[in-house]
This record gives C-alpha cells, structure tokens and sequence, in this order.
C-alpha cells in the first residue's frame, strides 16, 4: 500500500513540473487620441526629430480631410507616450490600421518602415527600440496625379 501512495506522488509531481508556463494574453494600447500634425512637402524637414510645440492637433483616427484641413500632399504626424516596464523577451508590434498612402514610420529617431497601400493594415515590430517614454513619428504622403490621357485624379 506504501508503495503505491509514493508512487502516485511522484507522477503527480513530475505532471507538474512539464505543465507548460500559462500564456499571457497580448496587452493592446490604443494610440488613438490628440496627436500632432505638420506640412511634409518640403523634403528638408525632418519631423521625426525637433519640438512639435507650433504643430497643429489633430485627432487620430481620422484623416486631416475629415478634420478640416485642406491639405495636398504630405504631413508629418507625431505622437509620445509612455509604456509600463516589459519583459527583455516581449514582442512590441504597432499596428496601423490604415494610411493613405505611402508612410514613414519613425520611432525612437529611427525610420523603421516604409509602406505603401490605399488603407491597409500593416505593422511594424519595435520590440528593438521600445522604450519607457516613446516618440511615434508617422511621414503620410498622399499625393495626387494627374493622368495624362483621361485628365482624371488618381493616387500615385
């Protein structure tokens, strides 16, 4: 009878020990809110670096259309915030739900990705870079051409 008791705890105990750790769920922050907003048709400027103190505030998300501005072709977008403390081992995404049309993204004064898309979705890993107090800075160009032979608008 002795033997069997022991016999049960050791498999109960090594069944413990090989449960895998649990799986935390993915943490999400929104970034929507109040961001900053500056001309980027002139290529000299640098918006990803410098005090956003005189840019204009525009809500995200949303288009500067929507909100106002009538504006062609590109702008900086700018944003900062903060992040709690995270494990060396943890992966931080941003995820863009949609820019029209060709993007920059610039994070920490690093240009970590390009993209081009009418409104897709992409995401750019920053597990890298990541810091406690963050810059997200977002170069949007959405330039209009004119097509030659029919005269109508199109997205470049």
């Amino acid at each position: 009878m002795k033997t069997r008791w022991l016999a049960l705890l050791f498999s109960l105990s090594c069944t413990a020990q090989a449960a895998p750790p649990p799986v935390q769920p993915p943490v999400s922050l929104s970034l929507a809110g109040q961001w900053r907003a500056h001309d980027a048709n002139d290529p000299s400027f640098a918006g990803w670096r410098g005090s956003d103190a005189s840019w204009r505030k525009l809500r995200i998300p949303a288009n500067w259309y929507s909100a106002g501005w009538d504006h062609q072709g590109a702008l900086w977008y700018r944003t900062e915030f903060s992040l709690p403390p995270l494990p060396d081992d943890a992966m931080t995404t941003l995820i863009f739900d949609g820019v029209d049309y060709q993007s920059e993204v610039w994070f920490n004064r690093q240009r970590l990705a390009q993209h081009e898309g009418y409104f897709q979705r992409f995401a750019v890993d920053i597990s890298d870079n990541v810091t406690k107090y963050n810059r997200l800075a977002v170069r949007v160009d959405s330039r209009l051409r004119i097509r030659r032979r029919t005269g109508r608008c199109a997205k470049t």
